[in-house]
């Protein structure tokens, strides 16, 4: 016994048509479960899916970063006329 009334919640055989305590039909039952199975499976495959395009994306993000980061780092360091510490400064200015 597994099955339960969807109208008064209970406990019917596997195959019952009719609740024994309310006696309403049950083949709605049925339908509601596939429905249920259907929209469970639907949402899982849709959180997957979204799963997958998020990593995606965040690892595109961080490839990105880390390729702005290193040509933001070669820009700075070899840009004409700028001046990047490398040490700290002395009284009289830059090394």
């Amino acid at each position: 016994m597994s099955k339960k009334c969807i109208y008064c919640g209970a406990e019917l055989e596997d195959d019952a048509l009719f609740c024994d305590e309310c006696g309403k039909k049950q083949e709605l039952a049925k339908e509601p479960e596939v429905e249920q199975k259907a929209r469970k499976e639907a949402e899982l495959k849709a959180k997957q899916e979204a799963d997958v395009k998020a990593k995606a994306e965040a690892d595109a993000i961080a490839e990105a970063a880390q390729k702005a980061k290193e040509e933001g780092l070669w820009k700075r360091r070899f840009r004409a006329g700028t001046k990047i510490p490398s040490a700290p400064q002395n009284e009289s200015g830059w090394r």
